[in-house]
């Protein structure tokens, strides 16, 4: 049966970049939570992110998951155990509250179903446990730009336009997901910013600010599951 994930397609499309699994992603450590000791990182890569938490927490254990052979072998060096398997059969095997922290670096966009994954990844976290996400702007201007102006809608190696994505988001349905699968979303800050453009400037002044998200190519994402009142 054929992975519902999308990652092995850079390989199947004579794209694949060793440097697309090799990014270390250092602007997302200050989103994990301070008391996180065993994390699960879906889409490890080659496991620099999870390199980085091992090395600035102590006695923490990183799992990852990685369905790129190479990547995923790479990985093994870094971290503590590492699955290569699809994300949604890896979630399988993990047991039940165990987690304190899933990370998903641009990871959930791969996905068929990033609504099911998160159901999923609801069961293996702890009851205080965090999701930790990096998730593209759909809305990022240069991207609204070529799609509303240029009308077009141009695929790439990597970023916002990753021909890899199957599934795109704005902040909005970003804030829609996390809370249609049953998590507070307690923090979304854009990553990766530029000022808008003079003119798009102005008329963001003119709208109260309705077009400051489109300053970002990425949101960085910290969610809870909600607690269930008694």
């Amino acid at each position: 049966m054929k992975s519902i994930t999308n990652t092995d397609e850079h390989q199947q499309a004579n794209t694949f970049d060793v440097s697309y699994y090799h990014k270390q992603r250092q602007e997302m450590l200050k989103y994990i939570p301070d008391n996180a000791k065993l994390f699960l990182e879906l889409g490890c890569g080659a496991g620099g992110f999870g390199a980085m938490l091992k090395a600035t927490r102590n006695n923490s254990y990183v799992i990852g998951v990685e369905i790129h052979p190479q990547s995923a072998e790479a990985a093994r060096n870094r971290l503590d155990e590492v699955i290569e398997k699809p994300v949604e059969i890896a979630l399988e095997s993990i047991q039940d509250g165990s987690v304190d922290c899933v990370v998903c670096n641009d990871i959930l966009e791969h996905l068929v179903d990033p609504w099911a994954v998160l159901g999923q990844i609801e069961r293996v976290l702890k009851p205080n446990g965090a999701i930790v996400s990096s998730i593209p702007n759909a809305r990022h201007f240069p991207v609204f730009k070529n799609y509303f102006l240029g009308g077009d809608w141009k695929y790439e190696k990597w970023g916002v336009l990753d021909r890899t994505h199957l599934r795109f988001f704005t902040k909005k349905s970003i804030e829609r997901m996390f809370t249609e699968t049953g998590y507070h979303l307690s923090v979304i800050e854009g990553i990766f910013g530029d000022p808008l453009p003079w003119k798009a400037a102005l008329l963001n002044k003119l709208l109260n600010g309705k077009l400051s998200d489109m300053e970002y190519e990425r949101f960085a994402c910290v969610a809870f599951i909600k607690k269930v009142k008694n």
